[in-house]
C-alpha cells in the first residue's frame, strides 16, 4: 500500500549524549514497542549500518560523489521492483497489475533475497517465477548501471555493491569487516559498529538485529550509526520505523553542537502487518 496523507507518528530521540549506548538504547525501545503492539521475535528484525563506516569506506575508495552513491544504495529495492514492473508491462500485463506484483516481488526481496523459502502462488504461475530466482541478479544489473552512471569505474562499482553485500549476524558482520583491506578511518567506524554490539547485548535486543552494508537511510544529515524495523512476515516492504544518528543537525540549524540519535515510526505500517496476521 501507498503512504496515507494523514496518520500518527511516534517520535523518540536521546539528545545531547555521544555513546553508542544511546543508540543502543533507541533501538531497545523500539523493539519494545513493537513487540508490545503484537509482533513477535521472528516476525521483525532491526537492521543497522552505520553512515560513518560507510562514507569512509568511499572515500577509502576515492569516491566524491559520497551522497549519490548512499542514495543509490539507499534505493536498491525500488530498482529491483522498477525493473520487474517495466519487464512485465513489456511482457503484457496491465500496467496497474505490473505494480501490484512488482511490489509483491520487492516484498519478497527484502525478506529474502537468496530465495530460501517456498512462494507457492507465484511458483504455479511460469511467467511470474523466473523472477524468483533472479532477484538477485535484477539488483546487481541495476544498482551497478546506477553507481556507473554517476561516474564510478568499473573496479569501484563492483567493491561498493559487495560491500553493500556483507550483512547478517552481528557478530558475523564485524568478522567480515574486519576482513577487508581498508584505512584507519575504516578501521575506527567497524571498531564503534562493535562497540555498539556489546550494547545491543547489554539491552537484550541482540536477536532482533542484524547488521546490513545495504542499510543506507537517503536523508543526508545523518552522521553515524542508522537503522530500520523492516517487517519479516512477508506483509510489506516498507520500514516500521526508522532513524540514526544525527550529530549535527542542531549545529546546521544555528544551535550548538549537540549530538542526538533518534527514531520515528508511524502507526500505518505495523497496524498493516498486525491486521494481515489476525
Amino acid at each position: 500500500r501507498g503512504r496515507v496523507k494523514e496518520h500518527f507518528q511516534l517520535n523518540a530521540d536521546i539528545i545531547g549524549v555521544n555513546h553508542p549506548a544511546a543508540d543502543a538504547e533507541i533501538i531497545a525501545l523500539t523493539t519494545s514497542i513493537i513487540k508490545t503492539a503484537g509482533l513477535k521475535d521472528e516476525e521483525f528484525v532491526c537492521v543497522i549500518n552505520s553512515r560513518e563506516l560507510l562514507q569512509s569506506y568511499l572515500e577509502f575508495l576515492d569516491i566524491k560523489k559520497k551522497e549519490e552513491v548512499i542514495r543509490i544504495i539507499d534505493a536498491k529495492g525500488k530498482y529491483v521492483q522498477n525493473a520487474i514492473e517495466a519487464d512485465l508491462i513489456k511482457k503484457g500485463f496491465k500496467s496497474s497489475e505490473s505494480k501490484v506484483l512488482a511490489q509483491q516481488f520487492r516484498t519478497i526481496w527484502q525478506q529474502d533475497p537468496r530465495k530460501e523459502k517456498n512462494y507457492p502462488d507465484i511458483e504455479s504461475k511460469s511467467d511470474l517465477a523466473q523472477y524468483l530466482d533472479k532477484l538477485m541478479i535484477i539488483e546487481e544489473k541495476e544498482v551497478k548501471a546506477a553507481l556507473e552512471s554517476i561516474g564510478l569505474s568499473p573496479e569501484q562499482t563492483s567493491k561498493v555493491y559487495d560491500f553493500t553485500l556483507i550483512k547478517g549476524i552481528p557478530q558475523d558482520v564485524i568478522v567480515a569487516l574486519k576482513s577487508l583491506e581498508v584505512g584507519d578511518r575504516v578501521k575506527l567506524a567497524i571498531e564503534n559498529m562493535e562497540e555498539l554490539l556489546t550494547y545491543l547485548e547489554s539491552f537484550d535486543v541482540i536477536k532482533n538485529c542484524e547488521f546490513d552494508m545495504s542499510i543506507a537511510r537517503g536523508l543526508d544529515y545523518y552522521t553515524g550509526v542508522v537503522y530500520e524495523f523492516l517487517d519479516r512476515t512477508g506483509s510489506v516492504a516498507r520500514a516500521i520505523a526508522g532513524g540514526g544518528r544525527y550529530d549535527q543537525l542542531v549545529e546546521s540549524f544555528g544551535g550548538g553542537k549537540i549530538p542526538a540519535t533518534g527514531i520515528g515510526m508511524g502507526e500505518t505500517v505495523l497496524h498493516s502487518i498486525l491486521k494481515k496476521l489476525n
